[in-house]
Formats: structure tokens, sequence, C-alpha cells
């Protein structure tokens, strides 16, 4: 909902290629010399090579096998490694043909030639291009059933590799530290903080947009992880595969103008009884799309867009936001009949009334940042800046009128 903004993005992206690529190039050449092997290729290496890939061999064959039939780990002892390689590639059982080994060793290939050119290309790919990136690579080389993914992942799979790549892309995001809530809701924390003593105190959850399952290729792109906190990660989205049509990448930009909350209320200064997630787009478009897909009306179980996904509709009206929201209400159109609070403020420190003044009032006043570009320090900051925003259109009062020619 929020988008995701560095503070220097192309800084950052350089920081990413030098703190990550050096050991993804390392497991992908690991996963070349194993494709080699299985297609028959002349093993070689000493003990230490022997380590790196005897696991990854013995994965790729056991990923066509079923499990009464998988080759146990002994086999691939430095002794054994070559003859258990032979002895299975010369079995007519072996499953192989259900993979496309020519196809996955092209791929890793190419990835990693003129200086992993290509490689630094997909892991700083814009996120806009992300899901075209990752299907053309696949289709150019015919790596497209779940079995071929499911090799690919042996390398393109952060939680095996925990300490060389897990742990970099983890510091990267918490130096970077881009966020204090949620993009996907604005409600729930999403940095990361340590004691003194090193312990975890606060930590987000680093989200695949674009699941790993089926974008293995994707495990490791900047722009494809997106920090968020564990509720949107784990229990709103899960295992639902998102799609570049139905669903917003807060890296790629957030709904801003294109969704309002608004709040229904009984009368002026009531209280609030329901906030309503408004959306400004047409029917249809783009835009729309990402946020509740085909349906007319939000469906909090549709897995498609953002809103239903994250059950913004039912985060936004549970009691202590409706009551919080009031406040905020009512702070509003006592500013907007009195003027008293603002004009009393900016009297007390001496302020003319311009942008930059209101804007340090209205901060100062209800402890969120008025900007846009700021929403992702603090909670609610968009309901908050479109419960202001609904105040003052409806208004009709002229000697506002200063404050909106301001604001818009």
């Amino acid at each position: 909902m929020i988008a995701i903004q560095f503070k220097d993005r192309q800084q950052a992206i350089a920081d990413y290629l030098i703190s990550i690529v050096p050991p993804v190039i390392s497991r992908i050449k690991i996963l070349q010399t194993s494709l080699n092997h299985v297609q028959g290729v002349r093993v070689k290496g000493n003990g230490i090579e022997h380590q790196k890939y005897r696991v990854v061999t013995r994965k790729i064959f056991n990923t066509v096998l079923i499990n009464s039939n998988r080759l146990p780990e002994a086999g691939f002892n430095l002794g054994t490694y070559e003859a258990t390689v032979k002895n299975h590639l010369a079995n007519p059982l072996n499953q192989l043909g259900t993979l496309n080994l020519v196809g996955l060793s092209a791929l890793v290939k190419s990835l990693l030639a003129y200086n992993a050119s290509k490689l630094k290309k997909l892991l700083v790919c814009p996120p806009d291009d992300l899901a075209s990136m990752n299907n053309n690579l696949l289709s150019t080389h015919s790596v497209t059933s779940a079995l071929d993914r499911d090799v690919l992942k042996l390398a393109f799979d952060y939680t095996n590799y925990n300490t060389d790549i897990g742990y970099p892309i983890r510091q990267f995001f918490r130096n970077e530290d881009m966020v204090v809530v949620c993009p996907y809701c604005n409600i729930m924390e999403a940095d990361y903080s340590e004691t003194p003593e090193g312990e975890v105190a606060t930590h987000h959850f680093l989200d695949h947009f674009f699941d790993k399952a089926t974008s293995p290729l994707l495990s490791y792109s900047m722009f494809n992880l997106v920090p968020s906190d564990t509720i949107c990660n784990g229990t709103n989205k899960g295992t639902n595969n998102f799609h570049d049509d139905y669903h917003q990448n807060p890296h790629a930009g957030g709904f801003l103008k294109n969704l309002s909350f608004e709040p229904v209320t009984g009368k002026v200064n009531a209280t609030i009884m329901e906030i309503i997630p408004k959306i400004i787009s047409p029917f249809g478009d783009k835009i729309y799309k990402k946020m509740i897909g085909n349906e007319k009306a939000i469906l909090q179980s549709s897995k498609e867009g953002n809103i239903n996904v994250f059950k913004i509709l039912t985060k936004y009206n549970r009691k202590h936001v409706l009551e919080d929201a009031t406040e905020v209400l009512k702070k509003m159109n006592d500013l907007i009949t009195t003027r008293a609070s603002l004009k009393h403020f900016l009297e007390r420190m001496k302020l003319t009334n311009n942008l930059d003044n209101y804007k340090f009032w209205y901060q100062n006043e209800f402890s969120k940042p008025f900007d846009e570009a700021y929403f992702n320090t603090r909670p609610y900051a968009k309901l908050y800046r479109d419960l202001h925003d609904y105040v003052m259109k409806a208004d009709t009062n002229k000697i506002n009128d200063n404050i909106r020619k301001h604001i818009y």
C-alpha cells in the first residue's frame, strides 16, 4: 500500500551487489558443476570441491525419484562419488529424462557469462520488470516444469545457504532501515533493532513478492524482497502466489491518491462507525486490479488485490482504530471551525502561516508525517492524512482557503 523508498537508491543497489554477488556466483557454480556431472561430464576436483557439490548432485538425482528409490548420502562420499554417479546414469530407471538438464545448464551458463552481467541485472532488476525477466530467462532455455524449478532452487534458496547468502541479504535490509512499519498494511512494525548486548529486540520478515517456489530465480533479487510484519507475510499472504496484474509491489509504488480512507458517521463530530477504503481508480484499470482484483467491491476472501489479501478493511475497522480516528476527526473539525489550535500554536512558535509551518503543526498535533514520502515511518500515517484531507475537502469556510491552497 505504501511505497518503499531508499535514502539513496543507486548507492543501495551498488551496496547490495557488493555484498551478495560473490556468494551467489559461488553457489551457482556449484550447481553448474553438479549439472555437468549428471550429464556425464568426467568428475574432477579435490576433496574440498567435492564437499561443495556432492550434496547438490545427490539432490538433483533425488528430485525425480520417489522416496523408496532415493539415493542415500553414503554413496556420495569422496571415494564412492564417481562410481555412484556413473552407476546411476547407467540405470534406465533414473528418471533424469523428466528434467531439462540441457536447458538448466544453458541457463546457469548464461547467468555466469561476461562477468556474471546477466546475474547482476537479475539481482537488482527493477520491480516492474521482475516477472518479465524471470519468465524470459526460463522460457528462453525451456526451463518451465516444477521439477526444473526445484533444481534451480538448489542454488536460489537462501534458506539453504543461511550463512553465506541469507545473512548478508538480511543484514543489507537491516542496515538500510528503509521502513519502520509494514508497507503492506501501514500498521505493524517492520524494522530491526538490537539491544546493546546484540540481542534482537524487533525484526521484520522479508516477504518474497514473487514466491520462491514458482520464481526461484528471484529469490535473491533486491526488489523482490519486501520488509514486512509477520501477519502480512506469514498469515495474510501465506502461500498465495502474487502476480503483477493483481498485486502491488511496494518497491514499485503505493496506492496513495488511488485509495482514500473515508469515515462513516451519523453527523459532524459524531463517532466514526466505519472506515471505508474508497477506491478512486475506475473499475478494471491497472491500479484498481492491484487493489481488489476483478471484484466490484472489497472481498477479503479473494486472493486478488492487496486490500483483500492483507485484510485492510478488517484491520482498519477494529474498535481502537475507530476510536483513534474519531479523535483525529474531532481535532480537524475543531481546527476548521475555530482555527484556534493552529493559530495559537503558530503564534507561540512565532511562525507564519505557510505550508512548512502547517506541516509542522500537523506533525506536532498527530505525531504522524504529513508527506506521503514518510508514511512508512509511522503506523496509520495514511489513515490520519486521509482523515485530515476528508475534513479539509468538505469544509466550505473561506477562511480556510489558504490552508487548502497550500495542501492541494
